[in-house]
């Protein structure tokens, strides 16, 4: 785990977010940078219904004035907020997002700011839970060369160089949409991965691995993992990482991953 070569990415994803939730997620975005001693820098909100969409970020001096003048905008459904390296400023040490963009939330940071740590993953699931009933997350270190901020939902962006990174993504990507709006939610089915961390429902608990719900399976082994409950509807499932093959293979075998191969 290398500064400036790796990130540390988590994401929450869920049911589409209302407007509604935005500012208070923007708000929290704030206190996550605060608590990592980091000054945001930049912001960049989509605007669904404007005529030309933004392309560029916005300063966070400037867009902190316009709330303080104007209030939130009424039409955004994304917020990004972010940091870059003093005179690196085209390389991310801090940014989190909230809506429509990363289908829930995401928040990722450079190895230079902090280690992987489950349990900082797991204070901040808790935390989003209050603002965002999310349904399905995990946690992982991802090379910067392989652009984590575009993870989540597998699209073109995402490691475009490695071709075997892209069909994984791909197939994600069109998981995602075969459910889209059609009344059961993608993320309540099939997992995307096995992963050091993972944010986890009844739905997946209740998944079946060699006849057994699994959550019993993961119970059964040490090597597969500790399970816990952060609150009534949610549990994270972490795993050292030199277990992750053997438990992802299990559950290819299975058929419960989307990209887990």
């Amino acid at each position: 785990m290398l500064p400036l070569l790796t990130v540390s990415m988590l994401f929450l994803h869920g049911p589409s977010t209302r407007h509604d939730q935005l500012e208070r997620m923007f708000r929290l975005l704030i206190d996550l940078f605060q608590e990592f001693g980091v000054v945001p820098t930049w912001v960049f909100a989509h605007d669904p219904g404007a005529e030309e969409a933004p392309e560029e970020t916005e300063s966070f001096e400037a867009w902190t004035r316009k709330l303080v003048r104007s209030g939130f905008p009424p039409d955004v459904d994304s917020i990004v907020v972010g940091s870059g390296f003093p005179l690196l400023h085209d390389v991310t040490k801090v940014a989190g997002a909230f809506g429509t963009t990363d289908r829930g939330f995401s928040f990722g940071f450079d190895t230079w700011v902090s280690r992987f740590h489950s349990g900082l993953f797991t204070r901040v699931a808790r935390r989003v839970w209050s603002l965002y009933e999310y349904e399905y997350g995990y946690a992982l270190i991802l090379p910067r060369s392989k652009r984590p901020w575009f993870y989540a939902l597998g699209n073109a962006r995402w490691s475009r160089q490695d071709p075997k990174e892209r069909a994984r993504g791909e197939r994600w990507y069109r998981h995602i949409g075969r459910t889209e709006g059609k009344g059961s939610s993608p993320f309540l089915g099939m997992l995307r991965d096995v992963y050091p961390v993972n944010f986890l429902q009844q739905a997946h608990l209740s998944l079946e691995v060699g006849g057994l719900p699994l959550k019993t399976w993961i119970e059964a082994r040490p090597d597969r993992g500790t399970l816990k409950p952060i609150h009534d509807r949610v549990w994270v499932w972490e795993l050292w990482e030199k277990h992750v093959p053997a438990v992802r293979d299990n559950l290819h075998r299975a058929g419960l991953l989307v990209a887990g191969d």
